[in-house]
């Protein structure tokens, strides 16, 4: 490639940057500064729209049963397994200590005995885990590699009490 070839490569890129900007400026006097960012967003959910549909374990695609995908909860709740709809248990905990994923055991609760040590020998073989394991209708047992609870009442996991766990939005 020699010099001119770059030259006339710079001068293309230039006069695309002159009409993106003079197509700014028009709208902008057109209107307000409201105006470009309305624009823009439209632009965005133009692109949005055009993304496909994911679809969850039923078959269901997200945007029809009213789910966003890969939203992250605030703050993330633990609950039991008989609380209200209104708070709903975040299903993508992650711990920021041993970087695990959260597990969870809808009707179990931990007995007293379980150690560090036993988490983290065992985890993430659910059945070694069950072992410390004792049933509980309205108790939902959570564990990572590092740390367990259980919960009957919900419990959100705000920067005041606990800040090991978040939510990462994602399956």
């Amino acid at each position: 490639m020699d010099a001119e070839d770059i030259d006339t490569l710079l001068d293309e890129v230039e006069q695309g940057l002159n009409k993106t900007k003079k197509s700014a400026s028009t709208r902008s006097r057109g209107g307000s500064e409201r105006s470009t960012r309305t624009a823009t967003t439209e632009d965005l959910d133009l692109l949005l729209t055009d993304l496909p549909e994911a679809e969850d374990a039923n078959g269901t695609s997200a945007s029809s049963a009213g789910v966003v995908q890969n939203k992250k909860c605030w703050p993330p709740y633990l609950t039991g397994s008989c609380s209200s709809a209104s708070v709903r248990s975040c299903p993508h905990l992650h711990c920021l200590k041993c970087d695990s994923a959260v597990v969870s055991f809808d009707g179990w609760q931990w007995s007293h005995d379980v150690s560090y040590l036993f988490l983290r020998n065992n985890y993430p073989s659910i059945e070694k885990l069950r072992g410390k394991l004792q049933p509980s209708r309205a108790c939902r047992a959570y564990a990572c590699q590092c740390r367990n609870v259980t919960t009957s009442d919900p419990i959100a996991l705000t920067a005041s009490i606990d800040h090991t766990w978040i939510c990462t939005g994602k399956n």
